[in-house]
């Protein structure tokens, strides 16, 4: 089974270690200098967080948080499965900044509350009055998760696989309707 994920958010937000990270190409704890991303990359891996379901071979598409692609970012959200949207958890919430991540990449790839994460990344750096749960609008239905991969590896990968099982769900969902659909056609 095949899944694409967008990784969205503000420059500087840590997308490409989150999706390095989740693809196994850097540890936790790892320094690393700062490249922004050109346009999109994706990396790709496999999943089988719930060992009783289908591997699921995963296409995760880092996408730059420059807003000098904005124009192509309706076609990069084409196809989209699941997304996470990321932001620097050290600031406070913008719920406004946040939402302008949701028209392009989850409303336009008609992607549901149970198939998009928001990620408050590095939270664990002395912020104690930071309220992360003060999220409005479209993306105040999605999953949050206070994210630090440096000193919680593992609370970072649970949160990933949390995803994972909605967006799996959705698209076992979508395959038995379509499958429905030629049966009864």
């Amino acid at each position: 089974m095949d899944a694409k994920i967008v990784i969205v958010g503000p420059k500087k937000s840590g997308k490409s270690y989150l999706a390095d990270f989740l693809c196994d190409e850097v540890t936790s704890g790892e320094e690393r200098e700062y490249y922004p991303t050109k346009g999109c990359r994706i990396v790709t891996f496999e999943s089988n967080a719930n060992k009783r379901s289908e591997t699921l071979n995963i296409e995760l598409w880092d996408i730059s948080g420059d807003e000098n692609y904005d124009n192509v970012w309706p076609a990069m959200s084409q196809g989209a499965n699941g997304a996470i949207v990321v932001y620097d958890g050290t600031k406070p919430v913008d719920s406004a900044e946040l939402t302008k991540w949701f028209k392009p990449f989850i409303k336009g790839a008609g992607i549901k509350a149970g198939q998009c994460a928001v990620f408050a990344n590095n939270p664990s750096l002395d912020i104690h009055d930071i309220d992360y749960t003060d999220i409005e609008g479209p993306l105040g239905k999605a999953s949050l998760f206070e994210t630090d991969i440096s000193t919680d590896p593992e609370g970072v990968r649970d949160a990933f696989n949390v995803l994972l099982k909605g967006v799996r769900e959705a698209i076992v969902s979508k395959r038995d309707r379509e499958e429905d659909n030629l049966l009864n056609s």
